[in-house]
């Protein structure tokens, strides 16, 4: 999630009275108004990331070691579940009906994009495709801070207040 209108101070606040980024998301919700922006593309990342946790619980259950996911993820015992995806579904539709309800600007961004405007990205800060996609949006919408739990983002930081 990209976020506008918010100070420095209230940041600081914040990422000081939270250990994870969805608590983060949930004082937001709380310090009304702020605006935001998300993309399709970090939706799909986020389900993403709920899939991988899934399959790594039940690689733990089975004493299975992480560094093997790749190998057991496509396996018949580890695909997700019709109930699992629902809740991916329950996840999203809840998010959105909250944003919905949000008294402050919320805009869910498709992202257009030149492919050398993302290449430029990728080779200046060392980042994937998909996080120089974020980082375009976030440009576009001159967002002021990114809810995320990528590393890459924390290792860049300092270069992007410079811009």
């Amino acid at each position: 999630m990209l976020v506008k209108g918010i100070s420095d101070e209230e940041v600081g606040k914040l990422r000081d009275s939270v250990i994870a980024s969805h608590e983060l998301i949930e004082h937001l919700f709380e310090t009304e108004p702020f605006s935001a922006v998300i993309s399709q593309w970090a939706l799909v990342e986020a389900i993403t990331s709920m899939k991988r946790s899934i399959i790594s619980i039940k690689m733990i259950y089975a004493n299975i070691p992480l560094v093997y996911y790749e190998d057991v993820s496509a396996d018949p015992s580890f695909v997700i579940n019709p109930k699992e995806c629902k809740l991916f579904d329950d996840v999203v539709e809840d998010l959105m009906d909250r944003l919905s309800k949000c008294k402050s600007h919320i805009l869910v961004e498709s992202i257009e994009f030149e492919s050398k405007s993302l290449s430029d990205l990728m080779l200046k800060y060392c980042l994937s495709a998909d996080d120089a996609l974020h980082l375009l949006l976030a440009q576009k919408y001159h967002c002021d801070f990114l809810i995320t739990r990528d590393k890459h983002f924390t290792r860049i930081k300092n270069k992007l207040k410079t811009r």
